[in-house]
């Protein structure tokens, strides 16, 4: 969270700036209901057009106290009960004394730019309990944010936004309000005599205190100070996804109020693990003004009236048959209660409340979710400084989720929905709107060729190659699924040119020339060993082409992946952690996008090859794609430079991979838990969030730690916080490293240019769970700055002997986390059309995976994987 000081008045009260009527105004019934006997915190941001690196010109310093503070008095001359005070009656009835005291400001100058608050500016804002105080705040760009605390029972939010509207056109030089003020808080008064029946079956589950099971809401017991908030933006693209799974007839009908409270409904109550009989309830204030309300409803409240004037529709439905059912039906029982929202209807719910403040009782808000779109309260809202409004929101934790308008990272209209959960809830929501904004696989590809086999171009020798002894190590029997995006630019994309797909097909039957024994099979040999038959099979090949956009899949595309598992080929390779003998070594699938735009997916066997051996692959066929006459980097077998010694010597190895021969004393969570039902995240580590932090570790640490003994570092002490690991219980870092390369050489180990088979060290870190966690930052990075130390050649060599000795056995990673480093792989790939996006894992799995990417600001960032449990 950004911190920043203040230069700050007095709070002062500012009083009408003339005269104004000394009376008496009565509440309306809907004003001074208990459940609004409360302070509603809001946020208002603007920015001023212009270099947000100059300082503001001189005469708009000082604008807060002047410009601002005079609109603000004049404002309070029309709408002069806001500068009052309440009493309550005898009767228990609310009613505003107009004492003209006025309303408390306090001005501030923030030493920061409105910039630094982050671009875009998006909900949760940075240091709201700042603003909300200040009330009226000016940046240091001439940027300015305003916070109000309204009394609820004074207006809604409606009413909030007509008064900022009124401060904003006087401090534009109009002569009073464009829109006037308008009490007449009678309209919405108890009839006599009162009728409740219209209301009263909708609001009976509020009155009577929720479920009928008796079981208590989660959200009303569990401390707000211990829950989680976000924010779920969604913009065109995720609505028009939403729309996707309902039925045309009722896309077409439906609002996006009405889809988005559907959704978010949907997801909560699921998150929440309620059971499946408890009834839950979705309560969507709506606004009761306008001509809107009186052609379809007959409820006639006139436009500047700014008391709270709010319908509510009610919802019921269980848990299980909520979650249960189809979007589609949830949407329709949403419409279905917003149509029963007539004249009758509101009056009925005024005579109600009043019933209830009389015997002194307040609804009961136990399995109900409250959804409020403020997406119109703030328009372009001008203050006369030539700027422009950034985004408003409730600026607190509340657990109604209020839809508001911002702008997304590329600067399109977008709304911003919050939401406070426990923890475990959030996490579940999250994945939940996730799934529920994938485009499904029908609406991805739409058309896929028949897998074919790709051989050599031309004849290569037929021959049989022994792997080496780090290849056929039991845990490398696997295929590793990699995606790399590719945008259509201007150079490189004639519209001559021959599809992708064909393109890559061409240059992978020339590439397997050169890496013949990719197109090989594996054997078994009796003694256990693997080998390779060179003969030229070929590997699979599928061509795509999916029905969308590759913007659609998210801008900027980050991980996860939306439809990964639709990119790679459906060759049910899942279950090759064991059955990787007499199977194709590699797998391949080019999907093109409706915009020129494509994706390229492997899986290739980890026997043959490591994350560097197939980026070089990968490569070579991005070479002769391009036109190449032969790859660049040409590739080199000589398996024989890592296989075991003779005689053999483990000893430099063994002592830290002991613990994952012998396998851990007890059950590891990460191992126990079925994949498919853990979570998978990945989290963006650009130049700020590497210097945040650096800034936690000694100075001299933190200039010789890599990024990469750094960030592995930071993520173990998370997770491993993260996890029920007893404090006493040893927990592992597990790094590899590439041992190509000249720094390699002076350790004695000359893996040469090209090698693409597996050449990979591992620098293995120790300690408890208890002394990770309960240490800094910096102890950590000097527990793996330690272990890499250790790496040495005969280490290597060591580990050489040692697998060899193993072959057959896996090792079991309990208490282990693997951190995988590919930031320099699978980069930047050209393959003479098409601009590189990113790369990354195209499924869920256990090992961190550290890839390249561009954050939303464009700039070069690196993205960490994390599966965990759900709870």
């Amino acid at each position: 969270m950004k911190i920043f000081s203040a230069r700050r008045s007095r709070a002062e009260l500012v009083a009408p700036s003339r005269p104004t009527p000394r009376d008496t105004k009565i509440l309306s019934d809907l004003d001074d209901f208990p459940n609004h006997h409360e302070y509603t915190p809001v946020l208002f941001f603007f920015r001023v057009s212009g270099d947000d690196d100059q300082p503001p010109p001189p005469d708009q310093t000082k604008w807060a106290t002047t410009v601002f503070r005079t609109a603000l008095a004049e404002a309070l001359v029309y709408l002069y009960p806001m500068a009052g005070r309440l009493r309550m009656l005898p009767s228990g009835k609310l009613a505003v004394d107009c004492t003209e005291e006025g309303v408390v400001l306090v001005a501030a100058e923030a030493d920061l730019r409105l910039a630094d608050l982050g671009e875009p500016l998006l909900p949760p804002f940075p240091c709201v309990g700042e603003l909300v105080c200040h009330n009226m705040t000016e940046f240091k760009c001439g940027g300015f944010a305003i916070g109000l605390h309204m009394n609820h029972c004074i207006a809604d939010g409606f009413g909030l936004t007509l008064f900022v509207k009124a401060i904003a056109d006087l401090a534009c030089g109009e002569p009073r309000p464009l829109a006037l003020p308008v009490w007449e808080r009678h309209l919405l008064m108890v009839r006599a005599p009162p009728s409740v029946a219209a209301a009263y079956p909708a609001f009976k589950p509020l009155i009577d205190g929720g479920a009928s099971s008796g079981d208590d809401d989660v959200m009303l017991t569990t401390p707000l100070d211990t829950m989680v908030t976000r924010h779920f933006l969604f913009g065109r693209r995720e609505m028009a996804a939403l729309r996707r799974h309902l039925p045309a007839h009722l896309s077409r009908r439906c609002t996006d109020f009405e889809l988005l409270a559907a959704v978010l409904w949907r997801c909560r109550t699921a998150a929440l693990f309620y059971a499946p009989h408890r009834q839950v309830c979705l309560y969507l204030p709506s606004n009761a003004r306008g001509r809107r309300m009186r052609r379809r409803h007959g409820v006639h409240v006139p436009e500047g009236y700014y008391s709270n004037a709010l319908a509510y529709t009610i919802v019921h439905a269980s848990a299980g048959e909520l979650c249960g059912g189809t979007l589609g039906h949830t949407v329709e029982v949403v419409c279905e209660a917003k149509l029963r929202m007539t004249e009758e209807y509101v009056r009925s719910t005024v005579d109600l409340l009043v019933s209830l403040r009389q015997r002194g009782r307040a609804l009961v808000f136990d399995g109900v979710f409250v959804v409020s779109d403020a997406t119109r309260l703030v328009g372009e809202l001008d203050f006369g400084r030539g700027g422009e409004w950034v985004g408003a929101g409730v600026a607190q934790p509340m657990r109604a989720t209020f839809l508001v308008r911002c702008r997304d990272a590329d600067g399109e209209d977008a709304v911003a929905a919050s939401m406070l959960l426990p923890p475990p809830a959030m996490d579940k929501f999250a994945e939940d709107i996730a799934e529920a904004l994938l485009i499904t696989s029908r609406l991805l590809v739409a058309r896929r060729s028949k897998p074919e086999l790709v051989a050599p171009s031309r004849r290569t020798p037929h021959d049989t190659k022994l792997l080496s002894d780090l290849d056929d190590f039991r845990n490398h029997y696997e295929y590793t699924p990699l995606v790399a995006f590719f945008r259509t630019s201007s150079t490189g994309n004639i519209p001559s040119a021959p599809p992708p797909e064909m393109t890559i097909r061409r240059a992978i039957a020339e590439a397997l020339v050169y890496y013949y024994p990719l197109a090989g099979r594996l054997r078994e040999l009796p003694c256990g060993k693997l080998v390779v038959d060179c003969t030229e099979e070929g590997v699979v090949f599928v061509a795509a082409e999916a029905d969308l956009r590759l913007a659609d899949l998210g801008e900027p595309l980050l991980l996860p992946f939306p439809c990964s598992g639709e990119l790679l080929v459906c060759d049910n390779v899942g279950d090759s952690q064991v059955a990787v003998v007499a199977k194709p070594l590699i797998f391949m699938q080019v999907t093109e996008f409706k915009c020129g735009g494509f994706a390229v997916a492997m899986q290739w066997n980890h026997c043959v090859a490591d994350g560097f051996g197939a980026s070089q692959f990968m490569n070579a066929i991005a070479d002769l794609a391009r036109g190449e006459p032969r790859p660049l980097v040409l590739p080199v077998w000589e398996r024989h430079l890592v296989m075991a010694r003779a005689p053999p010597s483990v000893a430099a190895a063994y002592p830290a991979f002991k613990p994952l021969i012998d396998g851990a004393s007890s059950n590891d969570v990460m191992l126990s838990t079925p994949l498919d039902t853990m979570v998978t995240r990945h989290f963006l580590f650009g130049r700020r969030e590497m210097a945040a932090l650096r800034r936690l570790l000694p100075a001299p640490l933190g200039r010789r730690c890599t990024d990469f003994q750094l960030l592995p570092a930071a993520l173990w002490r998370c997770r491993t916080a993260a996890l029920p690991y007893a404090p006493h219980r040893r927990v592992r870092a597990y790094l590899p490293l590439s041992t190509r390369g000249r720094r390699w050489r002076s350790q004695g180990l000359h893996i040469p240019e090209g090698y693409y088979g597996n050449a990979l060290a591992y620098s293995i870190a120790n300690a408890s769970a208890g002394d990770l966690c309960g240490g800094t930052l910096g102890q950590t990075v000097e527990l793996v700055c330690e272990a890499r130390l250790q790496v040495t050649g005969e280490y290597v060599r060591s580990t050489v002997d040692l697998m060899a000795s193993l072959r057959g056995r896996g090792m079991v990673f309990d208490g282990v986390y693997v951190v995988s480093d590919l930031t320099r792989l699978f980069a930047e790939l050209d393959f003479g059309r098409g601009d590189w996006v990113i790369s990354g894992m195209a499924q869920p799995m256990l090992a961190t995976f550290l890839v390249r990417c561009r954050n939303t600001d464009g700039e070069d960032a690196v993205a960490a994987s994390m599966l965990l449990p759900l709870r």
